[in-house]
């Protein structure tokens, strides 16, 4: 069997730049096209869910407090969407590089009268600064894709892991169907158009700051892998995955604005690809992993 490279690698100079120095816009999404936010929210939607799952299984285990550490918690979105569970106290901890986004987090914070949340500013290619087996839940959705050494980050989180708690990443899909069918069998010209037609709805926090999306992904996308190297790479870490799952195929056409009937067929087609089990994670654009500690006999070091 080939045993994946995993290369790393630091971050262009401009994405690193704009990450620590970011000015965030109250309010404004990532995104401006339907098809993005639809795809966005549908991510965010089971990341919820699995995030959910884990805390009824500790509220019916006895446990009525959890603390749960988002990694990359931009503005702290998240954290604050998280849906309450009943009898369970959940204290909520968010990190970024952002400063801006941190302080964005923190007033929203305020604003919403939100309690038992706190937010850092922190490197997340470096130490997350709270103690081992600190968390019953780690998430951190979009970020490993711009990390240095992945590896590193998943032994992270299993460091602030308690015995019984997991982990939850997403991240884009490299070798998703979509991105073969853009890739490997259009003519070029139209690839290059249907990729071109996402940075029409990309925005980082308005269109201030918008950056073409060929630019942001060379630049920042360092770690960017598909499902099975994904699997591979989660075998060198101090985790195992329990579980995978995809987001959505497709969102980012503008003719979803034009044709409000295409957006609709869109959203049937991902519940259909839902019933494809362990292939389904090879059809979305992204990817979503539930890990949990390794035994101490599987322990890989790095």
């Amino acid at each position: 069997m080939v045993d994946i490279v995993i290369h790393h690698h630091k971050a262009g100079h401009k994405a690193s730049t704009h990450y620590q120095t970011e000015s965030v816009k109250e309010g404004l999404s990532y995104y401006r096209l339907v098809g993005e936010t639809y795809h966005h929210n549908r991510l965010k939607q089971k990341l919820h869910r699995l995030v959910v799952q884990k805390i009824n299984q500790l509220k019916k285990n006895g446990q009525t407090t959890v603390k749960l550490l988002d990694i990359g918690c931009d503005t702290g979105a998240d954290l604050f969407m998280l849906p309450k569970v009943a009898g369970v106290t959940v204290a909520r901890f968010g990190t970024d590089i952002s400063k801006g986004a941190i302080e964005q987090a923190t007033g929203l914070a305020t604003k919403r009268g939100e309690k038992n949340i706190t937010f850092q500013t922190v490197n997340a290619n470096e130490p997350q600064p709270f103690a081992d087996h600190s968390f019953d839940i780690v998430t951190s959705s979009e970020l490993i894709e711009h990390i240095e050494d992945p590896v590193k980050l998943l032994n992270e989180m299993a460091r602030l892991l308690r015995p019984q708690g997991i982990a939850i990443v997403t991240t884009p899909n490299e070798r998703s169907v979509q991105k073969f069918i853009l890739e490997k069998t259009l003519p070029a010209k139209i690839s290059r158009s249907l990729e071109s037609s996402r940075s029409e709805g990309f925005y980082r926090h308005g269109p201030t700051t918008q950056l073409k999306h060929d630019d942001w992904d060379e630049e920042a996308h360092i770690s960017i892998y598909g499902a099975t190297q994904w699997k591979k790479i989660i075998k060198k870490s101090r985790l195992k995955l329990d579980k995978m799952q995809g987001s959505s195929f497709y969102g980012g056409l503008p003719a979803f604005e034009r044709y409000p009937l295409l957006m609709g067929l869109m959203i049937i087609f991902d519940g259909f690809i839902n019933l494809f089990g362990a292939l389904q994670p090879h059809l979305q654009t992204c990817v979503i992993m539930q890990l949990s500690l390794r035994n101490d006999s599987q322990t890989v070091a790095h």
